[in-house]
């Protein structure tokens, strides 16, 4: 496949590193002149990255690579896997080959606004805010909102944030246009028919699940609205505004209850107690020294899967802690127990389901049962611990359904943006937002819809845990069992979509049901 033809542009993006990774050499073959198929497995087997070596590069060596060897990110690549799916017999050739598509169609698109990406990011990170006669750098505005206890200066603050907004409005009003005719470009309908190529999802579909979402959760929303705006921020919802949120999800009354140290070993000892042990998997190394210039946040990183996986972490403590923790080892958990015999299956395929399993990790601390046998949270604060957790997921799980809703009418050609932006949030977040707040609807949204795949794992999480509460019962998180299910479920890797897993576990395909049951406690204890 000519591979020493690629080396240089390689080398540009990984200037340290001994090997690079499996998706470029599959771009490199499925872009070659000799018209192979594209599907080769076998190259994810002996190729790997070295974390140790590898750098943070900066963003104009992918655009210098991405210049010069445009076959890599082409839609001549993209052609050659449809002609290959098209002569592909095997039903499992034709999906890893569907699979690798819709990896090489995201690469394409991404190429495509690269330098109207990078005219964002970098009008946003070269900002500066006017506040209170100072100059502040755009991206401190964020953490400025979490920790100011004063609200005026909240409301300042976030007011600040309007100069910065205005001077990317045209860059992103581009990107949108730009993007639809790229969509069509490509042979698509619109921008919304390409995302659904890419995310795998009906919007039509999920637009329903979405406004379901809403309605059947507004009445207990709405209930703990008032109770925890005024326990923690001391005002009623009508008085709440955009800019306390992030004070609000920053105060944590709990931090001492969730010690540094201690939330590898309430991952360690849940695994044991489905039967799983930590300490002897050998395919996952995890490097929690506290090293001074280290992320604090973990993260994983399936370098080669099943038999690399890495998972990072440098504890602080806190609830923040706990649940990056847990949500980057159900990645590795999964990850390290793939089965799958191809690439495709191993690190491709629909994001839905490996987020699914990092979010049942994460909503272990929604638990009481898990929280009071894993933390020192004295049995005085767990109801208010509890109450605060179901407020969080509820708040979430409606600004996810608002934000998909009100995308979709934007990528529609839906006039007034602005004021659908601000109609549709405020309906979900339950307090009033103004024409400052609407500002911000170009910033506060995802590309191609990436928050379906989050709000489609939320819904495939639940599907799962209510699998295991049926096998295993409420403590599902304590019985061997349960891990063997999950288990024999993570060995097919990413190789079953969403709504196939779904329907592999009894239900009818991927469903908002259970989850939103669970968001109003409506399910069993059992």
């Amino acid at each position: 496949a000519r591979d020493d033809e690629y080396e240089l542009p390689i080398r540009m993006i990984f200037p340290r590193a001994n090997f690079f990774p499996a998706y470029l050499i599959a771009a490199t073959i499925s872009c070659s002149a000799s018209g192979y198929p594209v599907s080769f497995p076998f190259f994810a087997a002996s190729i790997r990255v070295s974390l140790s070596t590898m750098l943070i590069l900066p963003p104009a060596r992918w655009s210098i690579a991405r210049q010069l060897y445009p076959r890599l990110f082409s839609q001549g690549a993209i052609a050659a896997v449809e002609r290959a799916i098209g002569e592909a017999r095997d039903p499992r050739d034709k999906k890893a080959l569907r699979y690798f598509k819709r990896h090489l169609l995201s690469e394409c698109v991404d190429r495509a606004v690269a330098p109207l990406n990078d005219r964002i990011r970098n009008a946003e990170s070269g900002g500066e805010a006017a506040l209170d006669g100072a100059k502040v750098p755009y991206p401190q505005l964020a953490l400025l909102l979490a920790v100011e206890p004063d609200r005026a200066r909240r409301q300042r603050i976030s007011d600040a944030a309007l100069a910065v907004l205005a001077l990317i409005e045209p860059y992103q009003l581009e990107k949108e246009r730009k993007a639809g005719g790229l969509a069509r470009s490509l042979g698509f309908a619109s921008y919304n028919a390409l995302s659904e190529e890419l995310r795998s999802f009906s919007l039509d579909a999920l637009a329903r699940d979405c406004e379901r979402i809403l309605d059947e959760t507004e009445p207990a929303y709405t209930a703990l609205l008032g109770e925890v705006t005024r326990e923690f921020m001391g005002v009623p919802p009508s008085e709440f505004r955009r800019c306390d949120i992030p004070r609000l999800f920053h105060l944590d009354r709990y931090a001492a209850s969730f010690p540094a140290g201690g939330a590898m070993r309430a991952v360690s000892s849940t695994l044991s107690g489905m039967g799983i042990d930590l300490h002897s998997q050998g395919n996952i190394l995890i490097h929690d020294e506290p090293l001074p210039k280290k992320n604090p946040r973990a993260a994983c990183f399936a370098l080669k899967v099943p038999g690399d996986v890495r998972l990072t972490i440098k504890p602080a403590g806190g609830v923040p802690d706990y649940e990056a923790l847990l949500h980057e080892m159900g990645h590795a958990q999964h990850f390290a127990h793939t089965a799958a015999d191809r690439f495709e299956f191993a690190q491709l395929g629909d994001n839905t389901v490996t987020e699914a399993y990092a979010f049942l990790f994460e909503e272990l601390m929604d638990d009481p049962a898990w929280i009071a046998s894993h933390t020192p949270l004295p049995p005085a604060d767990l109801a208010a611990y509890m109450r605060f957790r179901r407020f969080s997921k509820l708040y979430f799980a409606r600004r996810y359904a608002a934000k998909i809703l009100y995308e979709r009418q934007l990528h529609s050609g839906a006039p007034d943006p602005k004021g659908i932006y601000r109609k549709t949030l405020a309906r979900a977040y339950g307090f009033p937002l103004d024409e400052k707040d609407a500002a911000r609807y170009l910033s506060d949204m995802d590309d191609y819809y990436y928050a379906a795949d989050y709000l489609r794992a939320w819904f495939l999480k639940a599907q799962i845990e209510a699998a295991l509460r049926r096998r295993a019962g409420a403590r599902w998180f304590e019985n061997p069992d349960s891990g063997a299910a999950l288990i024999s479920l993570w060995r097919h890797g990413q190789e079953l979509n969403g709504e196939e897993l779904a329907a592999r576990l009894g239900f009818d395909g991927l469903s908002p049901g259970p989850f939103i049951d669970a968001l109003l406690e409506r399910r069993p204890a059992r």
